[in-house]
């Protein structure tokens, strides 16, 4: 089981429970799923962003995952012969989005 690649933040202060929302998304993808607006008292939620300071927004429409990367992993067998072998393993790449909150 691979764990969950993108992580929704609710990005204010004093925020008992960091993260709103994790979920899994193949690499190189759309994320098909859009979790229902979080709610905090005195603010209208402003949408999802590609950063803190909530410069970039995410476009579910266009915007996709990061391709799948891939590192090479050398292992060496304890038989009697010394073996390498090479093995490709994906590399773990976090999404993460953040909610923007406008004062009312």
């Amino acid at each position: 089981m691979q764990p969950a690649n993108i992580t929704y933040y609710y990005n204010y202060e004093n925020d008992d429970s960091f993260w709103y929302w994790i979920d899994d998304v193949d690499y190189g993808e759309k994320i098909e799923y859009i979790p229902a607006n979080p709610i905090r008292e005195g603010y209208e939620f402003g949408g999802w962003y590609k950063e803190t300071e909530c410069i970039n927004k995410w476009d579910f429409e266009a915007d996709t995952l990061p391709d799948e990367q891939f590192e090479e992993i050398e292992e060496e067998s304890t038989d009697l012969e010394t073996e390498t072998k090479t093995e490709m393993r994906t590399i773990y790449q976090e999404t993460k989005l953040y909610a923007k909150w406008i004062k009312k």
